[in-house]
């Protein structure tokens, strides 16, 4: 159980890591959107 659990927790953190990788690199290509369009 503590296996599974330890498993489950590994799986979470590298969906998160994606997700927050994602997220920065969204923001900064929105980030070059707006200084491209409007700089």
């Amino acid at each position: 159980m503590v296996r599974s659990s330890g498993e489950t927790f590994r799986t979470r953190l590298r969906a998160v890591s994606r997700l927050s990788n994602a997220a920065t690199a969204s923001s900064r290509l929105l980030e070059y959107m707006f200084e491209y369009y409007h700089g």
